[in-house]
């Protein structure tokens, strides 16, 4: 089967091994999922970099699987699944290349799709890991966001050198307008980490939300419809509602059903 992964992404998270946590972090992630109905018996969580929603998922008493790419970043994994005391089962494998004969309650795939070089091809293939009467739960980089325009500006001036990028970044976020631009952002985002101040003071973070070294961006409209196409029923988004809720947000969560009964209890 081919294969969307782009090596340069691969290395970058190598370098800069994403996300960077601590362990309360983890239990307001926890929290966050349980208020929003995210939870299954079986769980893979694909993409899962250093472990932060896996673990959560696993401290609500699921059985997980946690799949990456990236050596590093599941080192990092497994060393703060022990320091939280959780077991899960950590697999390394490119998307496109894992290779499964379970479905699964829950497939989860966070921040993932719009780093590979298809994002629609991959949600075909994690689409097929849901077991009937699952759910597959995605978050992607909105399109019609402004929050694009940092990126863009970071990216122009960095040109496609990451620690270039890096350094524009943080004179960027230095800049006295960045301040409220970034407190709106926060304010406007789906998930748990209202800071994005604090959360960007971290390389790892930085990196990975103005950096990056691919992106693709998709709408609302684009996704859901992702969702009908491959057969789901879709059941919401994180944000939603008004207009705004569909422009604002950087990144945006969405959640689908298989249709049937689950096979497992």
């Amino acid at each position: 089967m081919r294969s969307y992964g782009l090596k340069f992404v691969k290395d970058q998270y190598e370098k800069y091994p994403y996300p960077s946590y601590d362990r309360r972090e983890t239990i307001v992630i926890a929290s966050w999922l349980k208020q929003r109905g995210l939870q299954a018996n079986r769980i893979i969580d694909i993409g899962c970099g250093t472990g932060l929603w896996s673990i959560a998922f696993a401290m609500n008493g699921s059985h997980v699987t946690a799949v990456d790419f990236s050596s590093a970043s599941l080192s990092h994994a497994a060393k703060m699944a022990d320091e939280c005391g959780v077991s899960i089962t950590f697999r390394r494998a490119d998307l496109f290349s894992l290779e499964t004969s379970e479905t699964y309650d829950l497939v989860f795939c966070n921040g993932v799709l719009h780093h590979t070089a298809n994002a629609r091809n991959g949600f075909r293939r994690i689409s097929g890991f849901v077991d009937r009467g699952g759910l597959l739960a995605i978050s992607l980089y909105n399109r019609l966001s402004p929050f694009r325009l940092a990126k863009f500006l970071v990216q122009g001036f960095g040109r496609g050198n990451i620690e270039a990028r890096k350094l524009v970044a943080r004179t960027v976020v230095s800049l006295p307008l960045s301040t409220e631009i970034l407190a709106f952002s926060g304010r406007s985002q789906p998930g748990p980490s209202s800071s994005v101040r604090e959360y960007i003071s971290r390389d790892e973070n930085l990196v990975d939300l103005l950096c990056h070294a691919h992106t693709s961006y998709h709408s609302v409209w684009e996704v859901e419809k992702w969702y009908v196409d491959e057969g789901f029923q879709f059941i919401k988004r994180f944000p939603s509602g008004s207009i705004s809720a569909a422009i604002l947000p950087n990144l945006v969560f969405y959640v689908g059903k298989r249709p049937g009964s689950l096979t497992s209890s």
